[in-house]
């Protein structure tokens, strides 16, 4: 019922945006549907809304985030994907998107995690260190992680803490010279550890949201 409620709050703040003549206000929902993009997904807070908009965009024709309502303050959500790490291991990688926020009461941050075969978080940064707070236009971002030989997963997103909305769009994800320095976090997190699906891709897709949403793209979910 609490989803319900979530979902048809954000759709109600929709239908009143529509309103708004100056398409690049942060209040603007015109475009905002419940779903997350293909290939993506929201993991965290249970309440956490994954979606797709196709009027808050950095490049058409849509862009992807996730939302917390007001009674998330000091929990988190994100909106990733993972993909396999063996044809990245024993290199430096970034990860870049354009990332936009409204009404941001803790922080958000692009992050990029690096997993072990035995699901241990071994590589990491979430920006907390350069955080974005508040409401915020089209910035461009970026996470930089060496791929151990012990690596078996890679994740990358944007992650929200506390209340508030963050789009991502435009993102790349790209294999870098050593002299690019990294970003990473090397204590270990304290999230949850990470099931291995059956079948993993090894690669990132999707970036640029380009993809139609379908019947079947995966919502949110812890």
């Amino acid at each position: 019922m609490r989803r319900l409620a979530i979902t048809a709050l954000l759709l109600a703040v929709s239908c009143a945006s529509m309103r708004i003549s100056d398409r690049n206000d942060p209040t603007f929902f015109g475009g905002f549907l419940p779903e997350a993009p293909p290939a993506w997904r929201g993991r965290g807070a249970e309440w956490g809304i994954a979606f797709t908009d196709t009027v808050i965009v950095h490049s058409a024709p849509r862009s992807g985030g996730i939302a917390l309502d007001e009674s998330f303050r000091e929990d988190y959500a994100e909106f990733m994907q993972g993909f396999g790490a063996r044809d990245y291991v024993g290199q430096r990688v970034r990860f870049s998107a354009f990332v936009k926020t409204f009404n941001v009461v803790n922080w958000a941050g692009l992050f990029m995690r690096i997993n072990s075969r035995e699901h241990d978080d071994i590589m990491y940064d979430d920006m907390g260190a350069r955080a974005i707070t508040g409401t915020t236009n089209w910035g461009k971002y970026s996470v930089v992680l060496d791929v151990p030989e012990e690596s078996a997963l890679i994740e990358i997103g944007v992650k929200l803490t506390g209340r508030g909305q963050v789009w991502i769009d435009d993102c790349t994800f790209e294999v870098v010279d050593k002299s690019v320095p990294t970003t990473a976090i090397y204590s270990k997190p304290t999230y949850p550890r990470f099931r291995f699906p059956v079948m993993l891709d090894y690669e990132p897709i999707n970036l640029d949201f380009d993809e139609e949403l379908l019947e079947s793209a995966p919502g949110t979910g812890p």
